[in-house]
Formats: C-alpha cells, sequence, structure tokens
C-alpha cells in the first residue's frame, strides 16, 4: 500500500481556506500515528477516489495532503475535527504507543453507534484500547492490496449508509 499520492494535481479536496490549504467541509478526516502515514495516504486516496456521495467524490482531511508550513496545526486540526463528518483513526501498534496523539476523542458524540462518526481502520495486528475497543473496525490486516481496497471501500460504504 505505501507510495501512493493524492491523485491530480495534489491540492487539497474540498473548498480551500486561504490562511492554511485545509479544506472546507470533509466527509472523512484520518488520524494516524507517524510511522503508518503511507497507510493514511493509501486510504485517503482510495476514500477519495471509490466513495461516492450523491455523486461526488468523498472529501477527505489528511495533514500531510492539507496543512500547510507555517500554518496553526492544532486549530486546523480543531476545526477540521468540526467540519467532518466522521473520523478514521487507522489503528496499528504505533498508533497505540503515544495515546497523547489522538485526535478522535474530540468526535466522541456519546449516541456513537446512531452517527457511526468514528469509524477505526486496522492496518497492523493490534488489540484496540480503550473507548477504541467498543468500536468495530474495518479490518485489512494480511490482505493484499487489491483485497484490502476493496474490503475497505465496500466496508466503509456500509458504515456511511
Amino acid at each position: 500500500m505505501p507510495g501512493t499520492r493524492r491523485s491530480g494535481d495534489g491540492a487539497p479536496s474540498g473548498t480551500t481556506d486561504a490562511e492554511t490549504g485545509a479544506a472546507g467541509h470533509c466527509d472523512f478526516f484520518l488520524t494516524h500515528a507517524r510511522a503508518d502515514a503511507e497507510w493514511a495516504k493509501w486510504i485517503a486516496w482510495q476514500l477519495e477516489e471509490h466513495v461516492r456521495f450523491d455523486g461526488r467524490k468523498a472529501q477527505v482531511f489528511l495533514e500531510a495532503w492539507d496543512i500547510v508550513p507555517g500554518s496553526d496545526l492544532v486549530a486546523n486540526i480543531s476545526r477540521m475535527l468540526d467540519r467532518s463528518d466522521r473520523v478514521v483513526p487507522i489503528l496499528s501498534p504505533h498508533y497505540f504507543a503515544d495515546p497523547g496523539d489522538h485526535v478522535w476523542p474530540a468526535a466522541w458524540t456519546g449516541d456513537q453507534d446512531r452517527l457511526r462518526r468514528i469509524v477505526p481502520v486496522r492496518v497492523e495486528a493490534c488489540v484496540p484500547t480503550g473507548l477504541l475497543r467498543t468500536i468495530h473496525y474495518i479490518d485489512l490486516v494480511g490482505m493484499d492490496a487489491e483485497a484490502a481496497a476493496a474490503a475497505l471501500r465496500t466496508r466503509m460504504s456500509d458504515a456511511i449508509k
């Protein structure tokens, strides 16, 4: 999966904010450990290219694509969490090694099952902890690229219905 880059000209998806380059609204906000950056790019690309909302491509927020140098990282992440319909934590042992970096708890709504706002994707064998332990995840562990792409698209489509 590593090495996949955003299609097109590499510009952020959605309406561009002049100050930060961050998209104005997102369907998916991806959060991941630094060690899983290539997985995050691959998942973001799969979602943008293959998930549709009323005929339009999904809008994905990914820090590596949508935060420009010199902008306020914390303020932009906070704003984009508020503007995103779903948060996608990318689960691996790296993700759980430093829980201080997790932003997904800000999206916790209390009626998680009805909204399915948090949709984790597991990319390496690990056991989710804390509140993530109770949320069913999309599991890509052990799959080749083709099977993982198909599973991600199918299961994410199920989650957003």
